[in-house]
């Protein structure tokens, strides 16, 4: 029997969604179950009760990305375990923590458990459809930029322009990329679905 393992990250029950600030820190991998912070009590799940195991990526300044590990259980609770700071920036530790959190929780999993649950990255459905119609407007807006400051600066406009469209463009179409809807394996985790 394995020992629990605690990894300090942030947790929320329910998707991932825009917030302030996060209290809810610390989620437990345990031999057979699995424990997170809700504010109060520790609330515990067999790993036997989950269905879907959903990995995803989202850009933060500077270039970078966080991850989240969504778990969906049977009774239709989902737990999204996430890698950024209290504030959801970049944080370089629990970026770490998180690729171990990832890698100990598939480790864990039965064969059993492997054949019955879902693994797929990135988003499905209308999530993914407004994905793409966000990444559509900001190559509009990146555009309008260039067209603007290409006509009043001149060369200078166009080179601060492609280095707008360069910092905002590559962490969007990694993003895009890691995030696509596919299936993973959960036994050999590729590095670009962690942060």
């Amino acid at each position: 029997m394995q020992s629990d393992i605690l990894f300090r990250l942030f947790t929320l029950e329910r998707v991932a969604r825009t917030f302030l600030r996060l209290d809810t820190e610390g989620v437990v991998v345990g031999d057979k179950r699995i424990g997170w912070n809700t504010g109060g009590p520790m609330r515990w799940r067999d790993i036997a009760e989950i269905r879907a195991i959903r990995l995803g990526l989202s850009p933060v300044p500077r270039g970078k990305v966080n991850g989240v590990c969504e778990i969906t259980f049977v009774n239709g609770l989902v737990l999204s375990v996430l890698s950024h700071s209290q504030m959801g920036l970049f944080d370089e530790e629990r970026r770490r923590d998180f690729g171990a959190f990832v890698r100990t929780l598939h480790e864990r999993l039965l064969r059993d458990d492997k054949s019955r649950i879902d693994f797929y990255s990135g988003s499905r459905g209308s999530k993914r459809i407004f994905a793409m119609i966000f990444a559509a407007m900001a190559v509009v807006v990146v555009g309008w930029l260039f067209y603007f400051l290409a006509g009043t600066l001149g060369f200078m406009g166009v080179l601060i322009s492609l280095a707008v469209a360069a910092a905002l463009g590559l962490p969007l179409i990694r993003v895009m990329a890691s995030n696509a809807g596919e299936a993973y394996n959960p036994d050999s985790i590729s590095e670009r679905l962690l942060p």
